[in-house]
């Protein structure tokens, strides 16, 4: 997913924060492809965005329709066979992407990440999931709920109230360096904890 708005990331160094180069020559975007191709050579890779630039090797962009809300970036068009999101802002480690990889589960969904954020969601299960998107955007439209981002979706899931970041079940920790970044400040905290 990379077809947020990216408000508080403001064009910081001039480029789209998933355009970031992490490594020399290595986008953020870039860095995620490969390593999920390193984990299955022959995974389909789907990019949602509405910027050319996200063009990554080995990735098939998709632009989506324009939508307005924060759910939307969970493309319902691309829900038509079990996928895993991932977020096109987060700067996995090898061992992250392994799990989320290699993680199965007989559950219609599965949430990967830590206390404070959610790094992907496998849905295996895409006719149950379009339709707690379509409850939660119903919801939203008609000013019950505020806006839907991974948080309110996986308290949805799992029938909890969807303030805050409770976790219960199919929930996998991800307790590495695996992090995104929103602002640039937790970019430039992350470029100095890497030194």
């Amino acid at each position: 997913m990379a077809n947020g708005e990216a408000r508080r990331w403001g064009n910081y160094l001039g480029k789209p924060k998933h355009l970031v180069e992490i490594t020399e020559g290595e986008s953020l975007l870039a860095r995620t492809v490969r390593l999920v191709h390193a984990q299955d050579p022959h995974a389909e890779v789907i990019i949602s965005a509405h910027d050319e630039r996200y063009a990554v090797e080995g990735a098939q962009l998709y632009t989506p329709p324009v939508r307005d809300l924060e759910i939307d970036r969970f493309v319902p068009e691309l829900l038509d066979r079990p996928c895993c999101y991932l977020y096109g802002d987060a700067y996995y480690t090898e061992e992250s992407i392994r799990t989320i990889c290699r993680t199965s589960t007989s559950h219609d969904m599965l949430f990967f990440g830590n206390a404070g954020r959610i790094f992907a969601v496998k849905m295996l299960n895409p006719g149950y999931v379009r339709q707690l998107l379509d409850e939660l955007r119903r919801n939203i439209v008609a000013g019950k709920i505020d806006d839907c981002k991974g948080w309110q979706l996986y308290h949805r899931y799992l029938g909890m109230e969807l303030a805050g970041k409770a976790i219960a079940d199919d929930f996998v920790f991800i307790e590495d360096a695996t992090t995104d970044f929103n602002t640039p400040d937790e970019y430039l905290s992350f470029i100095r904890n890497r030194k």
